[in-house]
This record gives C-alpha cells, sequence and structure tokens, in this order.
C-alpha cells in the first residue's frame, strides 16, 4: 500500500525525500522496524527530514482522499 503510495507522489518529493522513499521501496521489510533516528542515522540525513517526509506522506493521503 505505502510503495504505490511513493510512486503517486514520487515527483512531488525532494531530493532527500526520493533517498528516503527508495530505501522504504528496496529495503520495505528491514525499514519498517526501524525508528525515525534509526533511519535517519542509516541514510545519513537528518531526524527531522524523515518526520517531515511521514507528515507530507500523511497530509497527501488526507488530501487525496485515502
Amino acid at each position: 500500500m505505502y510503495q504505490e503510495k511513493l510512486k503517486q507522489v514520487r515527483n512531488e518529493l525532494t531530493q532527500t525525500e526520493k533517498i528516503i522513499a527508495d530505501f522504504f521501496q528496496n529495503h520495505s521489510l528491514e525499514a519498517r522496524s526501524f525508528t525515525s533516528y534509526q533511519l535517519a542515522d542509516r541514510l545519513n540525513i537528518g531526524q527531522s527530514t524523515i518526520i517531515r517526509f511521514s507528515k507530507k506522506l500523511r497530509s497527501e493521503e488526507r488530501r487525496v482522499g485515502k
């Protein structure tokens, strides 16, 4: 389900957000168990970027009405 969502919003993502999206698409099982801190550390990006990415996907989901 979330992989479908990532495909839908890919063109709206920043370069850093695309790194996060790619990680989720390529490592879906592993990524599910990560905390935002662990994911940020793994991808060498800020934890706040992970949180903003998550919020962005949720707000987009509400906007589309799914």
